[in-house]
């Protein structure tokens, strides 16, 4: 019986986007300031990766983005009147 899979069988992309959102929380965490700054630059960091790397679940490149934005509008929407208003 082994107790951790081998370290070679993890899928460096998710790694990657592991350690991405990781640094994400911590920036936030860290200039709790600017807590929007901070997580839009996080995001526009792992919107960069998924464009030049490996591609999105919908599709590669901006035709994958695309669709994931289109479904998302209405909660994108939502947060943004939320900020807005406080």
């Amino acid at each position: 019986m082994t107790i951790a899979p081998d370290p070679g069988a993890y899928d460096s992309a998710v790694v990657t986007d592991f350690l991405l959102f990781g640094a994400t929380l911590a920036a936030v965490a860290i200039f709790h300031r600017h807590t929007l700054a901070a997580a839009l630059i996080g995001l526009g960091a792992i919107i960069i990766k998924k464009l030049l790397g490996e591609g999105f679940a919908e599709g590669a490149g901006l035709s994958g983005l695309l669709p994931i934005s289109h479904m998302n509008g209405c909660c994108l929407r939502t947060c943004f009147c939320f900020w807005s208003a406080s």
